[in-house]
C-alpha cells in the first residue's frame, strides 16, 4: 500500500512517499523530496515489475522539482516522476518534464495494457498553464506511447489532472482508460469534463496541433512490434478525406518500438489542416493503424 504525504515538511515542502506491507501493515520503507516544494506524494502509483526482480515498482510523481537549464542556470517546477524499487524504494530511474512550469507528475496513473504488448501501461500529468496535459508511457520500456497537446482541447484548464483506469470499455482485449478536466469550461464555468480513451496497437502523435509554417512538423509513431516496418500518410486536408491518401515516409520502429520523422512545414499549407495516420505492425501480430492526428498550419 502506499501512502504519499506531499506537505510532510511543512517548511519546505519536499514531501514524502510511504509503502506498507497490505498483509501485515508494517512500514516498508519511505521516500523523501529531495528540493524543497517538491511536494513528492502528490501523486503515486504502482506499475510492473521494471528492474526484473518480481515485485511492482512504484512511480512518484514531484512536479514542483526545479532542473538544471543552460539559459537559466535552474527552470522553476519542470517536475520529474522518479520510478522507485517496489523491494526497497531505491531508485531505478528517472522520467523528467521539457520545460518551466510543466508541473510534470502532478499525477500519475497504471492504465492496465493499452497497447497489448502484456505489459499495464502508465500516464503522467502536467500543469494547467503549458502545452502537454498527458504522457502516455510504455510500462515495458518507459518509452513515450503517445503525448497530448492540452491546447488541442478547446476550453481546457486542468485536463489530465486526474488518470484512471477504465477497463476494456470497447471489448478488443485493450486497456481503456479516463482522463478528467476538472475546472473544463466547455459546458460552463468550470463545470469539467471527463474523457474516456481507447487502448490502440500503434500511437500517432505531433510535437503539436499547431505548427507554423517554415517551422519543422515531427511525427511520432510508438507502441508496435520492435524492428518491424510502419508508415506515414496524409489522409485529411481541411477535415475532407484525401483520395487516394499521400505516402509521407516508409520507415521501420527501432528496438524500443519507436519511430520519428521530420520536415519542414512548407508556406502553401498556410491556413490549413491536414490529418495524419500512421502503419505498422501491432504486437500482437497483423496490420496495426493509430487514430487519425490533425495538425493545423499557420
Amino acid at each position: 500500500m502506499l501512502v504519499g504525504a506531499a506537505g510532510s515538511d511543512k517548511t519546505g515542502y519536499l514531501g514524502r512517499v510511504y509503502a506498507f506491507s497490505g498483509t501485515s501493515h508494517k512500514q516498508l520503507f519511505y521516500f523523501d523530496g529531495v528540493q524543497p516544494f517538491d511536494q513528492v506524494g502528490t501523486a503515486v502509483d504502482s506499475i510492473p515489475d521494471v528492474n526484473g526482480d518480481g515485485t511492482p515498482d512504484v512511480l512518484v510523481g514531484a512536479h514542483g522539482t526545479d532542473l538544471p537549464s543552460a539559459s537559466n542556470g535552474f527552470d522553476s517546477d519542470v517536475g520529474v516522476v522518479h520510478v522507485l524499487s517496489g523491494c526497497d524504494g531505491s531508485v531505478l530511474t528517472r522520467l523528467h518534464g521539457l520545460h518551466e512550469d510543466q508541473l510534470f507528475g502532478i499525477s500519475v496513473g497504471n492504465l492496465g495494457d493499452i497497447n497489448g504488448d502484456g505489459t499495464e501501461d502508465f500516464a503522467v500529468g502536467t500543469g494547467p498553464d503549458v502545452e502537454g496535459g498527458c504522457v502516455l508511457y510504455s510500462g515495458r520500456n518507459l518509452t513515450r506511447l503517445y503525448q497530448f497537446d492540452r491546447s488541442c482541447t478547446p476550453y481546457s484548464v486542468n485536463f489530465g489532472w486526474v488518470l484512471h483506469p477504465a477497463g476494456d470499455v470497447t471489448g478488443d482485449s485493450l486497456a481503456d482508460w479516463i482522463l478528467t478536466d476538472s475546472y473544463s469550461l466547455a459546458h460552463g464555468p468550470l463545470a469539467g469534463q471527463t474523457f474516456a480513451f481507447a487502448g490502440n496497437d500503434l500511437f500517432l502523435w505531433p510535437q503539436s496541433c499547431k505548427v507554423k509554417v517554415g517551422f519543422p512538423l515531427t511525427l511520432h509513431v510508438a507502441g508496435g512490434a520492435a524492428s518491424s516496418p510502419a508508415a506515414m500518410f496524409a489522409v485529411q486536408f481541411d477535415g475532407v478525406p484525401m483520395s487516394p491518401p499521400a505516402l509521407l515516409s516508409i520507415g521501420a520502429l527501432d528496438s524500443l518500438s519507436t519511430w520519428q520523422e521530420t520536415w519542414t512545414v512548407p508556406s502553401i499549407l498556410a491556413g490549413h489542416s491536414v490529418g495524419f495516420i500512421g502503419f505498422g505492425i501491432g504486437v500482437r501480430g497483423g496490420i496495426a493503424d493509430t487514430t487519425i492526428e490533425t495538425v493545423a498550419f499557420e
